[in-house]
């Protein structure tokens, strides 16, 4: 007897926290789509539906069984009505919501939400590319996506910017770089753990040009990246096949899916593939099986960020075989929930000859090339041969490393010894590449052959040993 008490008891407090937690509560994750009208709903619902019973059971009420047959059934047919009522209310919303954004006369849409354009945009067409470096940076955010390009016509894009807090991050690197301007962003697909960040991006740097597929999230997230691009009257160019971001003779940058429109955001994704010179590199986003089959291009890659942190929802073995990939980057977060990435899909990447890099093991990566050569974390590489340094047989010059002082957050020190009245330049590698803070300009020794240089350390850089070169001569020193 005093179970069965004790058991009604722990039914009622289930039943008023049920209720509680719907009044208060917020959908467990923004980046499933659960509309938080419709969570709330069904949950509150659902707890009278467990209240009510455990009170007539302490009733006088006669017949309580057939009542409260009656209360779960009329419950069930509450819920019903609410997801249909919903359901129906969310695809007009979203219909009108679809029509005033995706609005393919950007001149009579000015009232809308936002401007977009929905054609196949070519921009850049001049084909006098400069002979520069294209450089990828696979920025670590932990279980999400960011990728910034410096681009070798001196143009720069970002791919998705991680979750909300990791905005700091990705700003501090693209400060770290010394840029202003973005002049490409790229929001693959409206989950949180790739479009998180990019409203503060967008708030902060002059943007030139927007991409986004046509697929949309009932998340705050999602809505309020809408308004920061809205608020600085910036155009959202749809994102799908065929779209040709840059096209010239060395530089080609192609947006080779979606394809078509899906029901999930995974395969909505923003595919891109760039190509410059000799050298190819394909960013998957998020896109599974059902879009990588659906794509037409040539699939042939030295980079592949494969899709959906590696999860097995993505990287079909027929995909992998077709990109023929030199190297397989997973941006993926340590001991994540998810169990991302699964050893088997390594496996097959490593199968077709890719060396696997993962943000969780490395942090940031960094693979830039010349058109021919390619360079992983500042390794030289061929065929997936690295290449012997360059500047090994110029450590027997004449110059000598007196001290490093590099605290991180703090102000860095270098000094040498060199010849007497001789200029000297630097060149202080981070894993984001070459730094540019002040203080590490060319400088002249003093009449005994001394130089010091003073420098910023930004606070995101992550402790480890870091190399420098002074006037084709390598070092090496130790952030702490």
């Amino acid at each position: 007897m005093k179970n069965k008490k004790k058991l009604k008891f722990s039914y009622f407090i289930i039943s008023l926290i049920v209720i509680i937690y719907a009044i208060i509560s917020k959908p467990f994750i923004e980046c499933s789509d659960i509309d938080t009208h419709i969570f709330r709903n069904v949950l509150l619902v659902l707890g009278i539906c467990l209240l009510i019973p455990n009170i007539i059971n302490i009733s006088k009420i006669k017949k309580k069984g057939i009542i409260n047959f009656l209360i779960i059934l009329i419950g069930i047919g509450s819920v019903i009505f609410i997801y249909n009522n919903h359901s129906k209310d969310y695809k007009i919303r979203n219909e009108l919501y679809f029509n005033s954004i995706f609005n393919k006369d950007s001149s009579i849409a000015t009232d809308s939400v936002l401007n977009v354009v929905d054609d196949n945009t070519k921009i850049n067409l001049d084909s006098n590319i400069n002979e520069d470096i294209l450089r990828v940076n696979y920025i670590d955010v932990n279980q999400g996506d960011s990728i910034f390009i410096e681009l070798p016509n001196n143009e720069t894009m970002l791919i998705d910017a991680g979750e909300r807090y990791y905005s700091e991050i990705v700003m501090n690197y693209i400060d770290n770089l010394g840029y202003k301007k973005i002049d490409y962003v790229v929001g693959t697909h409206p989950h949180t753990d790739h479009i998180g960040g990019m409203e503060s991006v967008i708030k902060k740097y002059d943007i030139g040009s927007i991409y986004m597929p046509k697929k949309q999230s009932n998340s705050n997230t999602f809505l309020s990246l809408l308004k920061a691009i809205k608020d600085k009257n910036l155009k959202i160019n749809t994102g799908k096949s065929g779209v040709n971001i840059i096209d010239s003779d060395k530089l080609k940058v192609n947006i080779i899916a979606p394809t078509k429109e899906y029901n999930d955001s995974n395969n909505s994704s923003i595919v891109i593939k760039i190509n410059y010179i000799n050298r190819c590199f394909l960013f998957m986003g998020d896109a599974e099986v059902e879009s990588e089959k659906s794509i037409t291009d040539d699939l042939s890659c030295d980079v592949v960020k494969i899709g959906h942190h590696g999860s097995d929802t993505s990287s079909s073995l027929d995909f992998v075989k077709k990109t023929k990939a030199k190297y397989a980057i997973v941006s993926v977060g340590e001991n994540n929930k998810y169990k991302h990435p699964y050893d088997f899909i390594l496996k097959r990447w490593e199968d077709v000859g890719a060396k696997v890099l993962r943000t969780d093991k490395l942090g940031d990566i960094v693979i830039s090339t010349d058109g021919n050569n390619l360079s992983v974390n500042n390794e030289v590489v061929t065929d997936n041969k690295k290449v012997e340094n360059i500047n090994d047989d110029k450590n027997d010059s004449k110059i000598e490393v007196i001290n490093t002082y590099t605290v991180k957050g703090d102000t860095g020190l270098i000094k040498i010894k060199g010849e007497p009245n001789k200029e000297y330049s630097i060149k202080l590698y981070y894993s984001s590449g070459v730094s540019k803070a002040k203080g590490l300009e060319n400088k002249t020794s003093d009449n005994d052959g001394y130089v010091t240089w003073n420098f910023n350390i930004p606070k995101n850089t992550k402790p480890g040993k870091y190399k420098f070169i002074i006037n084709d001569t390598e070092f090496e020193y130790e952030l702490k």
